[in-house]
C-alpha cells in the first residue's frame, strides 16, 4: 500500500513537471527584447498622460497611446494579448521582463537628469568666460 502511494505521488509529480515544459512561447508572440521595449514605451506614455491630465493640459486617451506604441513597433493587439497571456502564465519570466523594464526606465531617467545637470552647469558659467566659444545652433 505504501509503495502504491509512492508510485502515485511520483507519477503525479512527473506529470506536473513535464506539463510545465510543454508551454513554449507561441509562434506569433512578440520577441522578449521587443516586448520589454514596448512595455517601457507604454509605461512612459502612461506616466506622461497622467501628468498632462493632472496638470489639466489636456487629456490623451490611453487607448490611442497604446495603439500608437503597438503601431510604432509593428505589433498587433492580438500579438500583444498573446504575449501578455503567455507571460502571465510564466510568472518567473514575467518578473525578469519587468526587472529589465524597470532597469531601462531607470537608465532613461538617469540620462534625462544628466542632461538637466549639464544645462544647469552651462547656464551657471559667467558670460565673460563664454566669450570666444562657438555656439551650437539648435
Amino acid at each position: 500500500m505504501k509503495d502504491m502511494n509512492k508510485l502515485i505521488l511520483i507519477t503525479i509529480l512527473l506529470i506536473l513537471v513535464s506539463g510545465c515544459k510543454r508551454d513554449p512561447l507561441p509562434k506569433h508572440a512578440i520577441p522578449r527584447d521587443q516586448f520589454v521595449d514596448i512595455l517601457v514605451d507604454i509605461h512612459i506614455a502612461e506616466g506622461m498622460s497622467q501628468d498632462r491630465l493632472r496638470l489639466k493640459i489636456d487629456s490623451i486617451e490611453s487607448t490611442s497611446l497604446y495603439l500608437s506604441i503597438l503601431d510604432k513597433n509593428n505589433v498587433s493587439t492580438e500579438q500583444m494579448e498573446l504575449t501578455t497571456l503567455y507571460y502571465s502564465r510564466h510568472q518567473r519570466d514575467y518578473k525578469k521582463i519587468y526587472t529589465d523594464v524597470l532597469d531601462k526606465i531607470s537608465i532613461l531617467i538617469e540620462e534625462e537628469n544628466t542632461k538637466k545637470e549639464l544645462i544647469v552647469n552651462i547656464d551657471s558659467i559667467p558670460p565673460e568666460q563664454i566669450k570666444g566659444l562657438k555656439t551650437i545652433e539648435k
